[in-house]
This record gives structure tokens, C-alpha cells and sequence, in this order.
């Protein structure tokens, strides 16, 4: 329901002010809309509902537009952490506006149950469920910029260094050369993924108040997550018939498709963390690693 009815208030919009083709100059426009509808958004966890409730009112009738890229400030993890970010600010309005900017946090969570060495747990290592989630305070301290003052019809630009200060013991120091630097933070386990998530919100001497969300992720995910299959669900597995024999029990099919019946392998898998690419190969007998090829052959 959610993508139906932003593509409502974007129609809302486009009725109001126009759509390509009035604005056929500017191949910018709808990315501009998206930004600023997704400013608009009421507080809430972005990794819960994205950009949060978005505020029609604001998106008809606010005369402050941010442009940024992307759907938000996308931090990354540890590894490829990004801290600097650029906004620019538009005043559609006909009286000069001084925006400052302020930090809105929203609580933190960890979003991955590591494996214990030696013990075998059912869903371990696995993707904690969301009733099992327990929030917690979890907040970037961001270098912000001094306020900035827009006259009517005028567009500025600014950028954010988003330092990571995480219970205060994970800190990225900021260089001549604008690298960082951090320390592992003992109030976040960096081995259950902790992340994190909020606004950098503007707020104009109008009245107006628009918010960019920004997430991150507080580890490297290369090292936390021990691998792309769900092992806790016993994943992958093969299996046949209408009750799932596994291959290890009968590992013969007939290929009968019949809905009673289903004699033909099925795959089981459940993924952990995404993947770029899933490939099933399917070999004789007689097949021997040094054959293998990639990209694959047909023969």
C-alpha cells in the first residue's frame, strides 16, 4: 500500500504543478519530487518504513526543496564506510530563509545471531525475527555546518561529515585528506551487525522543517556475516516427492510431475545475506572439479 499511495502524492503533485511536460527543461524534475517527498517523511527507523511517514501538506505546499542523491545518505558499513554527503537547498519562496540543521536519531538494533564455535543451534547464524528485535540508542555524531541563509529563488549547497562516534568509543577522526579512521565500539557488537538509522533534519526560518534519512551499518559485513546461506534452517538441501524426501534418503527420480506424485528434485534454499548471482549445476556422474568452467559451457 505504501508504493500506491506515494505514487498518489506524486500524482498530487504533477497536478499541481506539472508534469514532463511542463517541466521538459529540466530533466531533473522527478528526481527533485522523489527527494522531496521523501524529506517530508515524520520521524521512524529507516530500515522500518524507509523515509517515514511523508507529510502531503509539505510536499504541496513547502517552498523549501533539498536535492541529494539517492533515497537517502547510504553510510555503508565499516569497511566502506561514507561520510561525506552533499544537499542542495532550493528557496521557491519570495522572502529570504536561514536554514540550520540538526541531528534526529532513531534507535539502533542488531540484525544478525551469530554461531557460537562448537555448538549447533537451530537458526544459528540466521536473521533475528522482528519481534525479537531489542532497540536501542545507537547515534552518529555528525560534524553539521553552520547556518546557511538562501534569498528567494536562490539554490546553495552543503555537505555533511558524518563522523562516527558510537557509545563513544568508536570514533572516526577526520584528516587533511578527509580519511577516517575508527576503533571497534564495545557498546555495539560489531559481531550481530548493529544498525543504526535517522534524519539530518533542515529547518528554515519559515516554519519549514524537511528531513534526509541516513543509515548505516556499525561492522563490516564481510566479516560478520559467516556466509550467504541460512545454516540455522539447514539450508541448502534437495529433496522429492510431495514430502520433501531429501536426497540423502532417495537420491532417484522419475521426473513423474504429476501433483501427486512430484518425483522431481526441488531445491531448498533461504539466503542469510543477499547475493549477486545463484547458480545450480547439474553434472553426470563421471564430472570432475577440473572441468569446471566459468561462465559456464553447455556441454
Amino acid at each position: 500500500m505504501a508504493t500506491l499511495y506515494i505514487s498518489g502524492v506524486a500524482a498530487l503533485w504533477v497536478g499541481k504543478f506539472g508534469g514532463r511536460a511542463a517541466h521538459k527543461d529540466d530533466p531533473e524534475w522527478a528526481r527533485r519530487l522523489i527527494a522531496r517527498i521523501t524529506s517530508t517523511a515524520h520521524a521512524a527507523p529507516t530500515t522500518q518504513v524507509g523515509g517515514g511517514f511523508i507529510d502531503t501538506q509539505k510536499v504541496l505546499g513547502y517552498t523549501t526543496e533539498l536535492s541529494f542523491d539517492g533515497r537517502k545518505f547510504e553510510l555503508n558499513n565499516t569497511a566502506h564506510f561514507k561520510g561525506t554527503h552533499t544537499v542542495e537547498i532550493t528557496n521557491r519562496g519570495t522572502e529570504t530563509v536561514t536554514y540550520k540543521f540538526s541531528v534526529q536519531d532513531a534507535g539502533g538494533y542488531t540484525a544478525y545471531t551469530p554461531s557460537v564455535p562448537g555448538q549447533t543451534q537451530f537458526a544459528v547464524p540466521g536473521i533475528p525475527l522482528y519481534a525479537d528485535l531489542d532497540p536501542f540508542k545507537l547515534t552518529p555524531e555528525v560534524s553539521l555546518p553552520q547556518e546557511i541563509t538562501i534569498a528567494a529563488g536562490e539554490t546553495k549547497s552543503t555537505e555533511y561529515d558524518l563522523i562516527l562516534t558510537i557509545c563513544h568509543t568508536m570514533r572516526r577522526q577526520l584528516t587533511t585528506n578527509n580519511r577516517f579512521t575508527f576503533s571497534v565500539p564495545e557498546g555495539a557488537d560489531a559481531k550481530k551487525l548493529p544498525v543504526y538509522s535517522g534524519k539530518i533534519l533542515v529547518s528554515g526560518s519559515n516554519g519549514e522543517e524537511l528531513g534526509i534519512p541516513y543509515f548505516g551499518v556499525a561492522s563490516d559485513l564481510k566479516e560478520t556475516i559467516e556466509n550467504v546461506w541460512d545454516y540455522g534452517w539447514n539450508n541448502p538441501y534437495l529433496a522429492s516427492g510431495v514430502n520433501a524426501i531429501k536426497l540423502e534418503q532417495k537420491s532417484n527420480f522419475t521426473f513423474n510431475l504429476t501433483r501427486e506424485v512430484q518425483d522431481f528434485p526441488k531445491l531448498f534454499t533461504q539466503f542469510v545475506w543477499g547475493t549477486k548471482k545463484f547458480r545450480w549445476d547439474i553434472f553426470s556422474g563421471n564430472y570432475s572439479e577440473a572441468q569446471w568452467l566459468y561462465p559456464p559451457v553447455v556441454s
